[in-house]
C-alpha cells in the first residue's frame, strides 16, 4: 500500500492572525517563522492524530482489490474521485462510481462495492489499484475540532517562545497537555 499527497491544502487551519493573536505578538516583524512554528505544529498534530485537517487529496494505490473493504488512511474522508485499477488483461480501466459506496462517517473512511457487487480482479501487478480520494474536516480551520486548534495554539507557541532547548520539565509538560488534547481524535494507522 502506497499513499502520496496529491494535492495540499490551500490552507492553514490558524491563519498569521490568529497566531498573532494568541502570542500576544502586535507586530509583523516575525510573520515568516511565527508561520513556519504554525505549520510545524499542525504537521506534528497531523502525524500524532494520523488525520488530515484541512482538505487535501490523496493518492492511495494497493496490488490488488482486498476481500470487502478499503479503509482510506488520513481521516476523515471527504469523497472518492476515482478508481482505476490494471485488469488482467493489463489494461488501465476506470471502476464505475456506481459500482461502489464511501462509508464516509466510519472514524476511518472506507469504501466497498454495493451489495451485490464484487471487486474485479486485477493484474496483481504492483499499485494495480489506484483511488483518489480526498480528506479533510473542510476547507478551512472553521471546520476543524477547537480543541485541535488549540493544540496546534499551544505547540506554535512553545516553539516560538523557546526557540533554544528548554528543560526536560518544560517539554515534558507540554507534550502532555498538547497530547492531551489530541488524542481523543488519534487514529491507528491503516
Amino acid at each position: 500500500m502506497g499513499l502520496v499527497l496529491h494535492t495540499a491544502p490551500a490552507v492553514e487551519p490558524l491563519d498569521i492572525n490568529a497566531l498573532r493573536e494568541h502570542l500576544r505578538v502586535d507586530h509583523t516583524l516575525e510573520d515568516t517563522i511565527i508561520t513556519s512554528y504554525g505549520v510545524a505544529a499542525r504537521q506534528w498534530a497531523e502525524a500524532f492524530t494520523n488525520r488530515q485537517f484541512i482538505t487535501a487529496t490523496y493518492i492511495l494505490t494497493l496490488d490488488a482489490f482486498p476481500p470487502s473493504h478499503i479503509a482510506l488512511p488520513r481521516p476523515p474522508a471527504q469523497t472518492v474521485s476515482t478508481i482505476n485499477y490494471i485488469d488482467t488483461a493489463g489494461t488501465s480501466q476506470l471502476l464505475d462510481p456506481a459500482l461502489y459506496t464511501l462509508d464516509s462517517s466510519a472514524i476511518v473512511g472506507r469504501v466497498a462495492p454495493i451489495y451485490g457487487e464484487w471487486w474485479p480482479s486485477t493484474r496483481g501487478d504492483m499499485e494495480s489499484v489506484t483511488i483518489e480520494y480526498k480528506a479533510g474536516y473542510g476547507d478551512s480551520g472553521l471546520s476543524v475540532p477547537e480543541s485541535i486548534l488549540l493544540a496546534i495554539r499551544l505547540l506554535t507557541t512553545h516553539f516560538y517562545e523557546n526557540r533554544l532547548a528548554g528543560s526536560a520539565g518544560i517539554e515534558r509538560n507540554m507534550q502532555f497537555s498538547v497530547e492531551a488534547m489530541l488524542w481523543p481524535y488519534r487514529v491507528c494507522e491503516v
